[in-house]
């Protein structure tokens, strides 16, 4: 199951060996050990790549890192680590994978020589002793990683967040080791679905109730913490949410909480860019039909069964989609600023938003966009591969392929 990435790379996070953006697909590359120690940089071929027999569940891309978790269970991080966001261990003699300076390694500042260039598999050390190597589920703030343990019933946090979206406590900002979010979620219930905003996290549980945690100021957590504070440090729930729900999606500064059974939704947060009022302008949707996802400052709402994509919010760089595309969305996924989809040909991807890093393909406009149109992305595939989805981050592109 070869994974191409294009986008911004400044860290390394598309794990394609370097540190330079691109702007054509690229294809990963993955370490066999933990962090490296004595590795073997591996190509992504369905020979030798990690679980290639499982689907990639999710992949999780913050500001300069990211997470592929496969259905399995087994997580692989590149990019920025120097405090410890990727879950692996540093330390080695790779020349993509040196060890973080001793001072940003305090700090969990973004010093240099953190870089990394390849994708490694992540195993967290947790202070009772235990190892943990698979999860059920993943999210990425700009700058932490937020796991959900199989089963659901442990959420283990690492990276920098000034605005609680570690979920640790009062004024914990840092976390350069993985750590256990205390007693949660609460006794009885699990973690099912789980989304990350720049610096908030929003989880649902099993019995429907809805929790979250870190910035709160523009109502992304409720209305109630935003006149109470604006960072919730520890996880509240959610009283805003009057239905059971069963699905979440973070922008920047607001949240969209559905139920899919019922197509019961409510956006909460910031009505910038008519987020949360827009709805209506974008065609009057009043129940959720197809699955949601989120911009920083978008909306989109994607039916796979007709091929269509509504959305609503931000689009002075192209970020909704074009009327080109109306009825041939076979998949979508929603980055920061930008969007990749697959048709419904099976074969064509395309991309449109802001792409000044490359994400959005070559063909931009002076301001680094691709608006009112989308560009169709080159594909170099071997005969017998074939794209299977498509997954989107901050300013970075990712197509996954299966070969036979």
């Amino acid at each position: 199951m070869p994974i191409y990435a294009f986008g911004s790379n400044g860290s390394g996070q598309l794990g394609i060996g370097h540190t330079d953006d691109v702007c054509t697909p690229t294809r990963c590359f993955f370490s066999t050990a933990a962090g490296g120690g004595n590795s073997t940089t591996i190509d992504n071929d369905t020979d030798n790549e990690p679980d290639t027999d499982t689907e990639i569940r999710r992949i999780a891309a913050g500001g300069n890192h990211t997470v592929i978790l496969y259905a399995s269970g087994a997580a692989y991080a590149a990019g920025m680590n120097g405090d410890g966001r990727c879950g692996v261990d540093d330390h080695c003699s790779d020349p993509y994978l040196p060890p973080p300076s001793p001072d940003a390694a305090k700090s969990g500042l973004e010093g240099e020589g953190e870089e990394r260039g390849r994708f490694a598999r992540v195993r967290l050390g947790l202070a009772d002793g235990r190892i943990v190597d698979r999860f059920a589920d993943v999210s990425a703030s700009w700058a932490a990683t937020v796991f959900v343990a199989l089963g659901g019933r442990e959420v283990y946090v690492m990276g920098s967040g000034e605005k609680g979206e570690l979920g640790m406590g009062e004024q914990v900002h840092y976390q350069t080791e993985p750590r256990v979010i205390p007693d949660f979620p609460p006794a009885g219930l699990t973690i099912t679905a789980i989304a990350s905003g720049m610096s908030h996290v929003v989880c649902v549980l099993s019995n429907g109730h809805v929790y979250g945690w870190g910035a709160a100021r523009k109502g992304q957590l409720g209305h109630a913490e935003a006149t109470v504070s604006k960072i919730v440090w520890t996880p509240v729930r959610i009283e805003d949410v009057l239905f059971r729900a069963d699905g979440v999606a973070c922008g920047r500064e607001f949240t969209v909480v559905v139920n899919y059974d019922s197509g019961e939704y409510v956006v909460l947060g910031s009505d910038k860019w008519g987020i949360v009022s827009g709805a209506a302008a974008a065609g009057g949707a009043t129940a959720i039909k197809g699955r949601v996802s989120a911009s920083w400052h978008g909306v989109y709402i994607h039916n796979a069964a007709e091929n269509s994509l509504l959305a609503w919010g931000r689009n002075d760089r192209g970020q909704l989609p074009p009327p080109s595309l109306t009825g041939q969305v076979a998949q979508f996924a929603a980055g920061s600023e930008h969007a990749v989809a697959l048709l419904s040909d099976q074969t064509t991807v395309v991309s449109f938003g802001w792409g000044e890093h490359g994400n959005c393909g070559a063909a931009v406009d002076s301001q680094g966009n691709v608006k009112d149109r989308f560009n169709e992305i080159p594909l170099l595939l071997a005969d017998n591969e074939r794209v299977t989805a498509v997954a989107a981050g901050c300013a970075t592109s990712w197509i996954v392929t299966r070969r036979g």
